[in-house]
Parts: structure tokens; sequence; C-alpha cells
């Protein structure tokens, strides 16, 4: 009866030994499945923080374009207020020089009018001249 039953806890030893291999086995293709997922999520966490830093330096670049423009703005601006303050005098000196002008023309007129009203006088020549 004792070799029988050596030879049955040998059989089990068999069988368990077998069981643990085909339980390592599974737990090595399962951990083999454990990596190549960690390297999958490692990539997509390098390629996420690739595309966020080139999304970090786009935002840079845009706002120093905004600030560029407002830049550009600020100066159009007083670009603007300085041609409508310009623009301003040069009618203040077109309206002046038109009242001058309409006034000279006026007074022309007057003197013209006051001229063909009067007689006219008779020019002394040099003969008029000894005569008096």
């Amino acid at each position: 009866a004792g070799g029988g039953e050596i030879l049955q806890a040998l059989t089990q030893m068999r069988e368990m030994t077998g069981s643990v291999q085909g339980g390592s086995g599974e737990m090595k293709s399962g951990n083999e499945q454990m990596l190549t997922a960690m390297r999958n999520v490692s990539e997509i966490t390098l390629r996420s923080r690739d595309a966020m830093d080139t999304i970090i330096a786009s935002v840079e670049q845009i706002s120093a374009a905004i600030g560029d423009i407002s830049s550009v703005s600020d100066v159009n601006h007083s670009q603007i207020e300085e041609i409508l303050r310009a623009t301003g005098e040069l009618k203040l000196a077109s309206r002046d020089t038109l009242a001058s002008q309409e006034k000279e023309q006026e007074e022309e007129q007057e003197r013209e009018a006051r001229q063909k009203k009067q007689p006219r006088r008779k020019k002394k020549t040099p003969r008029d001249e000894k005569a008096s």
C-alpha cells in the first residue's frame, strides 16, 4: 500500500507541476500583453505631450500676433486722429482762403463799379503839363 500511495502522490505532483507550468505560461503571455499595452500607453503619452507642446507654442505665437495687431491698431488709431486733425485744419484753411478770395473779388467788383460811376480822368500829356 505504501508504494501505491507514493505513485498516487507522484501522479498528483506531476499534474500539479503541469498545472503550474500551464499557469506560468498564461502568466507569461499575460505579462507580455501587459508590457505591450504599457508601451502603447507610453507612446500615446509621448505623442500627447508633443501635441500639447505644439499647441502651447502655437498659442504663444497667436498671443504674440494679437499683441502685434493691437500695437498696429493703436498706431493706426493715432494716425487716423492725426489725419482727422490735419483734415480739419485744411478745411479751416480752405474756408479762410475761399472767404479771403471772395472778399477780394467783392472788393474788386466794388472798385470796378466805382470806376464805372466816376467820369474818367484824362491823362495829362507832357504838353498839358507845360501849359499849366
